[in-house]
């Protein structure tokens, strides 16, 4: 972990470094998918050394998966736990026991840290993201995003691309 936090402080300091903007903003998003990369793999480790049955890791990784695929289709636990063959309620108990957090809050963490992967990384709108994550309405979008960051979608945008 001290590893960690080394080349992270090391890419922090060598971006401020930068005097160009887009090799700034280049470097800024190589630093963000290696964070991303960093994260998933702790979190695979980290369900790996839950004490939960492999039963219940292979279900939720499973469930993980189809949500990438599908999120845009359905952000109902209902429609996952049906594509898995397992009961709505079993998959929450398992989600539940083995990330501490309900399926329906999995789905939703998933669907922003998609828009935010959206919002940094692509020029699409706010309506263009919003749509392509499934939900018709922006702003009803906005609102979401907003009260799971605390800040709009545009602010994010803003905040992230300097």
């Amino acid at each position: 972990m001290n590893e960690l936090k080394q080349i992270a402080s090391i890419l922090a300091k060598r971006i401020d470094a930068i005097k160009d903007e887009l090799t700034k903003t280049t470097a800024r998003r190589l630093v963000e998918a290696y964070i991303g990369i960093v994260a998933e793999s702790v979190q695979e480790v980290g369900l790996r050394h839950v004490e939960h049955n492999h039963r219940h890791i292979g279900i939720v990784l499973s469930f993980s998966q189809l949500l990438t695929k599908h999120l845009a289709i359905s952000r109902s636990p209902s429609y996952y736990a049906s594509l898995l063959n397992i009961s709505p309620g079993y998959l929450n108990e398992v989600v539940k026991k083995t990330t501490g957090i309900s399926a329906t809050l999995y789905i939703r963490n998933e669907l922003i840290l998609q828009a935010k992967r959206l919002l940094v990384h692509t020029d699409l709108s706010i309506k263009e993201i919003s749509n392509s994550l499934g939900i018709d309405d922006y702003a009803y979008f906005s609102r979401m995003f907003a009260q799971a960051t605390g800040m709009s979608p545009s602010v994010f945008k803003q905040k992230n691309l300097k």
